[in-house]
């Protein structure tokens, strides 16, 4: 994302692009807007709005928003979501994966959040498989001695 600010504002290198500041306090303006505009369709293969640099006001918050759009339109059913929870997953795995490559310093506090609402959505799930008589997946640091010999006993049978 920085080399494309970089290019379009006539920079030699990355490196003077700050992430987390807007893009019109670097020097954008509505030409340079449609240019880095039309160079991101050309590089993602997305139909971005001419009002994308306004709504997504920093390189870092545009990459974010171009991920999500991307994992989108990588869904093979072409439809706004995955079309089953396993697929949702397997999209999430390579969300995950490529934005914590990419180049950019990640936020601490965004690292929290999304591992407390990944939390909080398994906890969920475990109320549902509960619900629908799946064993709960226990916590093996949080067992007991005698609760990992009875899941072991169920697994392999009693010696």
């Amino acid at each position: 994302m920085r080399e494309h600010v970089a290019a379009v504002l006539g920079h030699g290198s990355p490196d003077r692009i700050d992430a987390e500041r807007g893009l019109l306090d670097l020097g954008f303006d509505s030409l340079t807007a449609v240019e880095f505009r039309n160079r991101l369709n050309a590089v993602t293969g997305l139909r971005l709005p001419t009002t994308v640099v306004f709504d997504h006001p920093t390189p870092a918050a545009l990459a974010r928003h171009l991920l999500d759009e991307l994992a989108v339109t990588a869904s093979p059913t072409g439809s706004a979501g995955p079309a089953d929870p396993l697929e949702a997953i397997e999209h999430l795995e390579e969300l995950l994966r490529r934005h914590s490559a990419g180049t950019a310093a990640r936020d601490a506090a965004e690292a929290a959040e999304i591992t407390q609402r990944l939390q909080s959505v398994l906890r969920g799930w475990h109320d549902v498989s509960a619900a629908l008589g799946e064993p709960a997946a226990h916590d093996l640091d949080s067992a007991t001695d005698d609760e990992l010999f009875e899941a072991l006993d169920k697994e392999l049978g009693p010696s």
